[in-house]
């Protein structure tokens, strides 16, 4: 759709400077390039947005709705301009011989009134928006069809049926939760990370594999014709032309590749302690989750998403440790942990957050080799952003850019010292609520009361608050791969997703997120096992 009533002013304006009597040559040297301004403005705003809505129509699905408050402005902009039109064109036809000067300041008035009209437009927001995440036409759970499970039951009847379970309970979560489902993956191919904690990082594509580092194909598979990723084994297996069955994998001793015979993937040879989940509910799930962390851990450092952020956050990382600590293998994070020496992570455009504190002194309470002089510094840096607080004792500063953040802020200093057994020194908690409170499951001071809107851009933020208050809506992917992923974030460089899919660019999606899986993971364990 585009605005096309606009192609008015190119038409009105043609008939209204051929309706003057006599024209001189200044005006006609004037209206001819007008004319071609403005007509090029208009068709390229046309254009641009027809391409928006080609790139949107890649998900195969899209939402219409009217945009009031462009549509109100276009329409009374456009209305002036029909007057102003009238008015010129009466004062033309009252025009006599002889009068061409006062002619040609009416054309150049009038002109220079048409170019500024369509250059509003050209930059106005559409009077009709295209969404592709609108609740009256959720995205479809994408279920694998049976006939690509047919295809490789009888040569894999285990990982077949536990991808089956695996299919069957996310469904059940889907429908537990009433989770509003999300298209990530768009138009892009099927796909699988490889390469848990210190090991070579791999994608698995069309029948390749893929080191993510340099992009270098280390496995081509030949014509390869069905393939099923099954993520809550870790696996992906692959069925070719030629009738041969291929079997890609990862566990605790590496990752693998079997078909003639078994070949260990390059740079993967390290062990990490994989976690058995099948005595818990929605063990698939919780496997597939784990999975996504086990990925985002590198050189045993806990990172958003290894594309798209270089180092890590305390915030995401402190959640997520509470996943390792739950399943016994904190010491896969325990180097990085020892390593820490500063007190703000200073990731989140430099700003020195408050909610740091906390998050920092959870992560140490965790090593056995517990960093006293650190924990040292971060309780004299919070005595100084205390005393700076005239209103209370509690801690002052900033969480993502905002500085109403202090119930946020202190609930994770006094987690942090609860968790070294120090809550002697906790600060007072009991103050007015921040938007994060409804998040705070982890904490005695969480709020029920200021509700966050969901969003699914951030999906954490949806699960936390929906484990701490039962309130608000969450999302789930509408493929079974990734369950995690994070959107639109301001420090996130998603021009390294080019390597994946143009697409993750085009929306500004990372796939896999150490801080949405964890969220999902401590909901499903507390509120459903």
């Amino acid at each position: 759709y585009s605005q096309h009533y606009t192609y008015l002013i190119i038409i009105l304006t043609a008939l209204l400077f051929d309706s003057i009597p006599q024209k001189s040559k200044k005006s006609e040297f004037i209206m001819k390039p007008v004319l071609a301004v403005i007509s090029v403005i208009i068709i390229a705003n046309s254009l641009y947005r027809f391409m928006q809505f080609i790139i949107l129509n890649k998900s195969h699905y899209g939402v219409a709705e009217f945009n009031t408050s462009s549509l109100i402005i276009y329409a009374v902009l456009f209305s002036l301009f029909i007057v102003l039109i009238s008015v010129i064109y009466k004062i033309f036809r009252k025009k006599r011989q002889g009068e061409d000067c006062k002619t040609f300041n009416i054309i150049y008035l009038y002109s220079l009134l048409s170019v500024v009209l369509a250059v509003v437009i050209a930059l106005l927001p559409e009077t009709i928006v295209f969404s592709s995440n609108k609740n009256n036409q959720k995205p479809v759970f994408n279920e694998i069809d049976k006939a690509v499970t047919d295809v490789f039951i009888e040569h894999f009847p285990e990982e077949v049926n536990s991808f089956m379970l695996y299919q069957k309970q996310y469904k059940e979560l889907i429908e537990a939760t009433g989770a509003e489902l999300t298209d990530i993956n768009g138009s892009s191919d099927e796909y699988y990370f490889f390469g848990f904690n210190n090991r070579k990082k791999y994608l698995y594509i069309n029948g390749m594999i893929k080191d993510i580092e340099n992009n270098n194909i280390v496995y081509k598979f030949s014509k390869p014709d069905k393939q099923l990723i099954i993520p809550n084994e870790y696996t992906v297996l692959v069925h070719t032309k030629d009738g041969e069955y291929i079997k890609i994998f990862e566990n605790s001793d590496g990752v693998f590749v079997s078909d003639k015979s078994l070949r260990a993937v390059p740079g993967t040879d390290t062990n990490v302690n994989v976690f058995d989940f099948k005595d818990k509910n929605y063990s698939e799930v919780l496997s597939t989750l784990y999975g996504e962390i086990l990925f985002n851990t590198k050189n045993s450092q806990i990172i958003p998403n290894i594309f798209v952020y270089s180092n890590s956050w305390y915030r995401d990382a402190a959640i997520t440790s509470m996943v390792y600590s739950y399943t016994g293998n904190v010491s896969i994070i325990e180097p990085w942990i020892d390593s820490l020496c500063d007190i703000y992570d200073m990731q989140n455009g430099g700003v020195r957050e408050s909610d740091n504190l906390g998050e920092l002194l959870y992560l140490l309470s965790l090593s056995k080799n517990r960093n006293h002089t650190l924990i040292n510094k971060i309780l004299h840096e919070a005595k100084i952003i205390t005393e700076n607080n005239p209103d209370g004792n509690y801690l002052n500063g900033e969480t993502d850019f905002n500085s109403n953040m202090s119930n946020y802020q202190t609930a994770w200093y006094n987690l942090g010292l609860e968790s070294l057994g120090m809550d002697e020194l906790s600060l007072d908690n009991n103050i007015a609520e921040d938007i994060y409170s409804s998040t705070m499951w982890w904490s005695d001071n969480y709020s029920k009361k200021c509700l966050l809107k969901p969003n699914a851009n951030y999906p954490y933020l949806a699960w936390a608050q929906y484990h701490c208050t039962g309130s608000g809506g969450v999302f789930l992917n509408n493929s079974l791969y990734p369950l995690s992923w994070e959107s639109a974030a301001s420090q996130a460089d998603y021009n390294k997703m080019s390597f994946l899919d143009n697409c993750f660019i085009e929306k500004k999606i990372s796939p896999t997120h150490t801080w949405t899986a964890a969220e999902i993971f401590m909901t499903i364990v507390e509120k459903f096992n």
